[in-house]
């Protein structure tokens, strides 16, 4: 009879931590995918975005983000790679604010530089 309840809490204990843990797994990409949809939105071509690397920089009240995502130019069909810019209050949605020419790197530094005090 120990055995049995042995074997039922530990698999009680087994089914929450599972659960715990895909719940993580299931929430770990919304940053990036509400991030991706609010650049799709400023885009001429949304259709020709390939995104890259997101970096996430937080402050006491807000939060800032560099995605890294390569677009079609309107003029010559050229692909860029560009930087783009979000913001938002902790919380809240992302809001993508421009593109940018710089590295991913230097984006970053940038950001965090700027919430350094915020």
């Amino acid at each position: 009879m120990e055995c049995t309840i042995f074997k039922g809490s530990l698999m009680r204990k087994l089914v929450v931590f599972c659960s715990f843990f895909l719940a993580l797994l299931a929430c770990s990409g919304g940053d990036e995918e509400e991030a991706k949809q609010a650049v799709l939105i400023i885009l001429k071509d949304p259709d020709s975005a390939k995104f890259g690397q997101l970096t996430i920089v937080s402050a006491k009240k807000y939060e800032m983000a560099c995605l890294s995502v390569n677009v079609r130019n309107t003029f010559d069909n050229h692909e860029e790679n560009k930087q783009a810019l979000l913001g938002r209050v902790k919380g809240e949605k992302w809001e993508a604010k421009y593109l940018s020419d710089v590295s991913h790197e230097q984006c970053v530094e940038l950001v965090r530089k700027y919430l350094k005090d915020k």
